[in-house]
């Protein structure tokens, strides 16, 4: 039997696609779809992109515009914030996204505070943060103690106020414990001379000096300890300089005719530690300071660690700094910590400010070290510069209203200024600023963990000291 013959049949007809059965998606509805996608792919795609990249349209102006945000975190939480006068219907924290390049001006409320309010500019793909920021009670002064006094500070625990009051002339010290409104009288003092109380910085014990070296009158106090120490008299030579040792066990350094000394006041023991034949020195927690001549060069050196493994910190050069050389009587350290050292010299008002490997000629008479985050402040009765560590000083606020002292009243350094004739609060990362009390003070400390100041001043014809919680 013959196989059957396989044949393959060619059709000379034109071929027609196949079309899926009950399908409406024909080829040329595919086609449409596709083109359609692709351009919504062509067109999304980039406005996606720019979209993310912080660009928005503005559809008023008919301009694609870059966008920025602001951000607001401050105490209380219960702050009502206004942009350019509207209200922002959010609660705090805010986050304010798809904002505008332009300026703005912020003000943020609430009940029984003062107002902090300053203008903004938002810039494009940038966030305006404002946070670290208390808001201060908008109340009125109390008397807390009436009498004619000079002077006031407050122990590091914020609970004892010792004072100087002057009862017909004479001058009485006095310690208040604001926990039990406890009056005591410590002594009576010397008339005709102004004075100082400094308190240790970790423990409840203070001295009490006349305001000016060589200190004749130097008495020492602990809180609840036995009776108090006459170290006048006991080192029998003038007391040039002292500082408190930044520790729990009560010790306080001290320098009479060549000698640096130390005593324990729970103990009254004196000991020597070297003759002091440096210009000055400083006590950083045990490390000492020194500020030195080098038998050389006859230039001025800064010495770190001096009884210990010492080091050379920085030459002071007096081509540059003509008034620093060894026959300036008026050197003297007025603040070292970590890798800064402050440096005062005549009675000029300016200080040289080592740190960063560089020296500084910053306007200054006074420092303080904030409790807060090391900041250093320096000023003048007409400027206020700081210094962070790892950056350049900064001039912080210039008047002409006569600055006496800065206290700051928070961990987000919030500063009370002391003028002339008022006090004000400074916001200083933002320049902020609103009158706080309106008379003239003439010495204030704040106890920061419960917020209140204490001040001596007169209003409404009573002289004391007086309480303003903030």
């Amino acid at each position: 039997m013959k196989r059957p013959h396989h044949y393959t049949a060619f059709s000379s007809k034109k071929q027609v696609s196949m079309e899926y059965r009950n399908s409406y998606f024909i080829k040329p509805f595919r086609q449409a779809l596709f083109a359609l996608f692709t351009g919504a792919f062509l067109l999304l795609t980039p406005a996606i992109i720019l979209y993310t990249e912080g660009y928005r349209y503005d559809w008023h102006n008919g301009l694609l515009r870059e966008i920025g945000a602001i951000s607001i975190d401050i105490e209380p939480n219960n702050a009502v914030v206004f942009l350019d006068g509207l209200k922002i219907q959010q609660s705090l924290p805010i986050r304010l996204k798809n904002i505008s390049p332009r300026k703005y001006h912020i003000k943020i409320s609430a009940a029984g505070y003062y107002d902090w309010e300053r203008d903004f500019e938002v810039k494009n793909k940038q966030t305006v943060y404002i946070k670290e920021v208390s808001l201060i009670k908008k109340e009125s002064p109390t008397i807390f103690l009436a009498g004619d006094i000079s002077t006031l500070a407050i122990s590091s625990d914020n609970r004892y106020l010792v004072y100087i009051l002057q009862n017909n002339q004479k001058p009485e010290a006095h310690i208040f414990d604001t926990a039990n409104s406890k009056d005591t009288l410590l002594t009576d003092l010397k008339a005709g001379e102004k004075y100082k109380i400094t308190w240790a910085q970790r423990n409840n014990f203070f001295s009490i000096t006349n305001q000016n070296a060589p200190y004749e009158t130097f008495w020492i106090y602990g809180v609840g300890a036995d009776k108090k120490i006459d170290l006048a008299s006991l080192t029998a030579k003038p007391i040039m300089k002292y500082q408190w040792k930044d520790d729990l066990e009560p010790e306080l350094f001290f320098s009479a005719d060549i000698t640096l000394s130390t005593i324990k006041p729970t103990t009254q023991n004196i000991y020597k530690i070297a003759n002091s034949t440096f210009i000055d020195w400083w006590a950083e927690q045990g490390r000492f300071w020194t500020l030195q001549t080098v038998s050389t060069t006859k230039q001025i050196k800064i010495v770190r660690d001096s009884f210990g493994f010492s080091s050379d910190f920085a030459i002071l050069d007096s081509n540059v700094h003509p008034d620093i050389t060894p026959s300036n009587p008026r050197l003297r350290i007025a603040e070292a910590t970590g890798d800064r050292v402050v440096i005062k010299y005549n009675d000029k008002e300016n200080l040289l400010l080592t740190a960063n490997g560089k020296i500084y000629n910053v306007a200054g008479n006074e420092t303080l070290l904030s409790p807060y985050q090391n900041w250093l402040i320096m000023w003048t009765p007409w400027e206020i510069w700081t210094h962070t560590m790892n950056e350049e000083p900064y001039l912080l606020n210039r008047s002409g209203e006569g600055l006496k002292s800065v206290i700051p009243l928070d961990k987000y350094n919030t500063l009370a200024l002391v003028w002339n004739g008022k006090a004000t609060i400074l916001y200083p990362y933002y320049q902020v600023t609103h009158d706080f009390i309106n008379a003239a003070v003439m010495a204030a400390v704040a106890d920061t963990s419960n917020k209140k100041i204490y001040f001596v001043a007169k209003i409404d014809k009573v002289n004391g000291i007086w309480k303003l919680n903030y």
